[in-house]
């Protein structure tokens, strides 16, 4: 059907497997999608990157896996909440992702990702929780916490988790 004024869409929870559908790129109102706790698998859905409106992007505990793209923080300009732990996402953290500067909480926790946490995070001023906790962050050297000088320009950050990477 034609659900193209379609604002919100809810399917957490129901143990739905498989890949997200290319149609819901249509939904270009979306501005809520939550696919939390189901086993969805496959890269980060490229059909999502059309969704600009979207302020709200949860999948959670999935098992979306692969590289996340260069440009991700430039095809969401609009988010307020990116939860994405809990899947099997590879690589560095996108440069990009804190030109999200609408970002207030960010979850990709409980993935396998590497590198260095980016110290433009420091940019996204309303950021409130920043987890990135169980991951394989950082190249052991005293490097590795130069993001944390750049975070005190978030003022409202009260959760900062980078544990067990």
């Amino acid at each position: 059907g034609n659900l193209t004024f379609l604002r919100e869409l809810g399917f957490e929870k129901n143990n739905l497997e498989g890949r997200i559908p290319d149609d819901i790129s249509r939904l270009t109102r979306m501005v809520q999608l939550n696919m939390e706790e189901n086993s969805f698998s496959g890269v980060f859905p490229r059909a999502i990157y059309n969704l600009t409106s979207l302020k709200l992007l949860s999948i959670l505990d999935n098992s979306f896996s692969g590289r996340l793209r260069s440009d991700f923080g430039n095809l969401l300009p609009n988010l307020q909440e990116l939860a994405m732990g809990g899947n099997h996402f590879t690589g560095a953290i996108p440069e990009t992702l804190p030109n999200i500067s609408t970002l207030e909480k960010l979850g990709i926790e409980k993935n396998h990702l590497t590198g260095r946490i980016p110290k433009s995070f420091g940019n996204v001023h309303n950021l409130q929780i920043l987890a990135l906790n169980y991951n394989s962050l950082g190249s052991y050297s005293s490097g590795d916490l130069e993001f944390l000088g750049a975070l005190s320009n978030c003022s409202h950050l009260h959760t900062l988790l980078v544990s067990k990477n």
